[in-house]
């Protein structure tokens, strides 16, 4: 919290958009459950299925809902898949269900802990997309310099790469 406003920083060299998205989302939950008090700050240095925090649980839930429209997608195998396999399952399944096919790659990791296989897919599903591209194109394109304070503009500006 900065004052009384949530704020998040994602500090991950990750390109993809759908890691980045899973990781807001987790933090979105931090935010929506009140479990930050003004002044405090809360590091997730890794976000875990596994984890017994409530706080953490909740999170995690709200991520899911939030970007599936519910809490565990069913995506489980009763055999053993390979990164293209679970890539295909993943564009299928993201069409049918309008679930990015990266989220359901990265939920398939999440719930049956086979992060190597998740990953690949990912690797395969979005291999030329660039999540900082992104969120520069629509920070130049929304956010009015005008807006914000000098100091917070050139802050911006340097942690974008974005000419001040």
């Amino acid at each position: 919290m900065v004052g009384e406003r949530p704020v998040i920083v994602v500090l991950n060299g990750r390109k993809s958009p759908s890691w980045i998205a899973s990781i807001v989302a987790h933090e979105l939950g931090h935010i929506h459950h009140k479990h930050l008090k003004s002044g405090q700050t809360l590091v997730d240095e890794k976000i875990d299925s596994q984890v017994n925090d409530k706080d953490e649980v909740e999170a995690n839930d709200y991520a899911a809902i939030l970007l599936t429209g519910q809490s565990n997608l069913g995506l489980h195998s009763t055999r053993s898949l390979g990164p293209p396999q679970l890539a295909a399952q993943a564009r299928t399944f993201g069409k049918n269900y309008r679930v990015a096919p990266g989220v359901a790659a990265l939920n398939y990791g999440f719930t049956t802990a086979a992060w190597p296989v998740a990953i690949g897919a990912l690797s395969l599903l979005e291999k030329d997309d660039d999540a900082g591209v992104y969120l520069k194109e629509a920070m130049e394109a929304h956010l009015d310099s005008d807006d914000l304070s000098e100091d917070s503009w050139e802050w911006i500006s340097r942690a974008t790469n974005t000419p001040a």
